[in-house]
């Protein structure tokens, strides 16, 4: 896996250099907002993979840092919570959109309950988030599923990716 620093900005600025972390989940749990998490070449296997509020995480390379989801029911491969800047990346492995039956619902009733499972490549569920240069592809879902405002998508290479449901209300970049 490559090498991952935390470099703040502002106030986030340390006065000594950022350790570097070769884990990325280890390296967003331990950022805060006006964080920049600058990933550098390799492979970074995820699934559900939270970007904090204020955080951004930039790839050095869009064809050389990989975010690799396990294309598993529900995944999404990245999520991004607001405030964000996703860029230089390739995001894939993102899961598949299926309907679930779960039950009976009631133990007398009969009824069944249905479950929609959604996966993509980028979830996005906070405002200002800005996706750009990026490749987004191999999703079995969504490549980018935008359920917030103020979402800005630019010059990314969004392709292949298995988009089923075009009424649902999000933005179904497949």
């Amino acid at each position: 896996m490559g090498n991952i620093k935390i470099v703040g900005f502002g106030e986030n600025v340390p006065d000594e250099i950022t350790p570097d972390y070769d884990d990325l989940t280890q390296a967003l749990a331990e950022s805060e907002a006006g964080d920049i998490i600058v990933l550098l070449e390799g492979t970074y296997i995820v699934n559900n993979l939270s970007v904090p509020v204020g955080v951004s995480l930039i790839g050095v390379d869009p064809q050389k840092v990989i975010i690799q989801g396990a294309n598993a029911d529900g995944v999404n491969t990245l999520v991004a919570r607001g405030d964000n800047l996703i860029a230089g990346l390739t995001v894939s492995g993102g899961g598949p959109i299926r309907d679930f039956t779960r039950g009976p619902f009631g133990p007398t009733t009969g009824t069944y309950n249905i479950t929609r499972s959604i996966g993509s490549g980028i979830y996005v569920i906070g405002s200002n988030v800005r996706i750009t240069d990026n490749i987004i592809t191999d999703n079995l879902g969504y490549g980018i599923r935008v359920v917030a405002n103020e979402t800005i998508i630019e010059d990314n290479f969004i392709y292949g990716n298995g988009s089923e449901l075009p009424d649902e209300p999000v933005w179904p970049y497949a």
